[in-house]
This record gives C-alpha cells, sequence and structure tokens, in this order.
C-alpha cells in the first residue's frame, strides 16, 4: 500500500502520522516510543511504500531516531540541528552516532515537483487545497495536552496537502518509476536534472 506520512516535533512531543493515523506519540520530554509503537511503526513502514515532502533529508532520520530510542527532547534537538544546518541525511547520519539509514521503501516529492524551493504551503495553495495551515506553535514551545492534541491535528492536515500533491505529480513519479526499472536506479526522489545526471 501507498500512504504518506508527517513527523512534527517538540521539546516534550513528537508525533508520526502515516496514512491519516497518529501511529507513533511521545509525550513527555524524557520519554520514549512505547515497544508496542516501535513494532508498529516498523510494521507500518516496512509492509508499506510511504511518501512525504522532504522527507529523506527530515522525517525519515527523525523516525529512525525514534526508532532508536530518542526522547522526545533529543528529537527536537536533532530537528532543529537540520534545520539549522540544512543537513541532508547523510550528514545527519554521520553527525548522529548511532543513528542507521532507511530501509524502507520510500518517495520524497520535494524533487519530482515542479517548483524549485517552494514549500508544501505554497504548493497547497497553487493546488488550490482546501486548508492551508502554519504550524500552530513555535518549535521551541513545551506543549501542553490541549496544544499536542493541535498539532496532531494541523499535522494531519499536511497529510492532506501531501496526498494532494502526489495526486498532481503522480505522472512524474510513475514516469520515473519506468525509467528506475531500465537504468536499474530508484528515479522517484530525483529531479529532472538529478535523472540526467544518472542516465548520462
Amino acid at each position: 500500500m501507498l500512504y504518506s506520512l508527517d513527523v512534527e516535533s517538540f521539546p516534550n512531543y513528537f508525533l508520526l502520522c502515516i496514512g491519516g493515523t497518529a501511529v507513533a506519540e511521545i509525550r513527555g520530554a524524557d520519554d520514549t516510543l512505547t515497544p508496542e509503537e516501535l513494532h508498529q511503526t516498523t510494521l507500518a513502514m516496512k509492509n508499506n511504500t510511504t511518501y512525504g515532502f522532504n522527507s529523506n533529508h527530515y522525517d525519515l532520520p527523525m523516525i529512525m531516531g525514534a526508532l532508536g530510542g530518542m526522547t522526545a527532547r533529543e528529537l527536537n534537538g536533532m530537528s532543529q540541528w537540520i534545520i539549522e544546518t540544512r543537513s541532508r541525511s547523510w550528514g545527519t547520519i554521520e553527525h548522529y552516532d548511532g543513528l542507521s539509514s532507511f530501509p524502507f521503501e520510500h518517495i520524497d516529492l520535494i524533487e519530482p515537483s515542479p517548483g524549485v524551493m517552494i514549500g508544501l504551503k505554497k504548493y497547497g495553495c497553487r493546488m488550490h487545497s482546501e486548508l492551508i495551515q502554519e504550524l500552530p506553535f513555535d518549535p521551541d514551545t513545551c506543549l501542553s495536552d490541549e496544544q499536542m492534541d493541535t498539532v496532531r491535528e494541523y499535522c494531519l492536515n499536511d497529510l492532506t496537502l501531501t496526498e494532494d500533491l502526489y495526486r498532481a505529480v503522480k505522472d512524474r513519479i510513475t514516469l520515473r518509476e519506468r525509467l528506475g526499472k531500465k537504468v536499474g536506479v530508484d528515479l522517484r526522489s530525483r529531479s529532472d536534472a538529478q535523472i540526467a545526471e544518472v542516465v548520462i
């Protein structure tokens, strides 16, 4: 199956949503995923193909950190480091000892999408998505339970935007799948220029 995913991170809250469902939540700065959540998250990632926006370099490292036992506070520190340094996935893996690579089937929509340096919300405006929301709280905020619920609703709406974008670029993804089979390289998360480099 094919599902969208998105991650949100605050000093005392971590959230992973996949396909319209909150799969894993950490509520508490020094808490980690429960054994049940670790199992559910691993199954959801391994048994399905997921897609996101800028997810190869942000969401997937965050998910691997959560699966590796990081607390909400530690995950938020990594989130801020990724954003501030604009780290690529390999740089994050090198920087954080024990963080492993991602053995999952995943598509990052940011490169196949036609715009350059355009965020998900702007794509949502261009696609006339039903609801466009900005992050409701500063990422440094320690959230109350009620605020955590608000962030969960925000994240689920971001999944809707991501799904809208996937439908808009589905033909581009399909072309990348076909070409990738011919050249023996996964091209689904690559831009046109990156594909030309591989093929040439």
